[in-house]
């Protein structure tokens, strides 16, 4: 009876999820179908473990998967800056091949300044200053950020606004 129940019980499930995902926006959706994915991926664990047909190995790396959340929003507030370095280093590189001569500068350039704070080509003052309060309140030193970190994002917030009152 089991048997019959589990499976009548997924498939109506699936047909819930679908018919609700289907009146959703598409933002909405997406993040809706990644929250239907985890509880089913998590419900099927516990399932398979209580069943015991999943090895204990398996079960403790399906339990870290909610750690590795933390370390994701790590990664992905150090992220736009490790691409902007590496941005750097490329052009730099180049600079040093078209020329023999290295060049340092400690300004900041307008490219630059913008991919730290993630923004258009053309941003406003307000642009500029919501990109970079929202920036600083993840990364602040006070918040367990990083000085070097906090202090190239207000570099940056000053190269862009200077540019704006040339």
């Amino acid at each position: 009876m089991i048997r019959l129940l589990l499976p009548l019980l997924l498939l109506l499930f699936i047909v819930w999820a679908f018919k609700h995902s289907r009146q959703l926006p598409a933002a909405q959706r997406r993040a809706f179908i990644w929250r239907i994915s985890i509880v089913a991926l998590i419900a099927a664990t516990v399932i398979l473990t209580i069943a015991g047909k999943m090895h204990w190995l398996g079960a403790l790396i399906a339990a870290s998967i909610p750690f590795a959340g933390k370390a994701i929003s790590v990664v992905m507030r150090v992220l736009p800056f490790w691409q902007a370095q590496k941005n750097r280093q490329s052009k730099a590189k180049q600079r040093d091949q078209d020329d023999n001569t290295p060049k340092k500068s400690v300004d900041m350039d307008i490219v630059e300044a913008q991919e730290i704070l993630g923004l258009t080509e053309q941003p406003s003052r307000d642009d500029i200053v919501d990109a970079h309060r929202k920036l600083m309140q993840r990364i602040h030193p006070d918040r367990g950020g990083s000085d070097h970190l906090a202090a190239k994002v207000n570099q940056a917030k000053e190269t862009l606004l200077n540019k704006l009152k040339s």
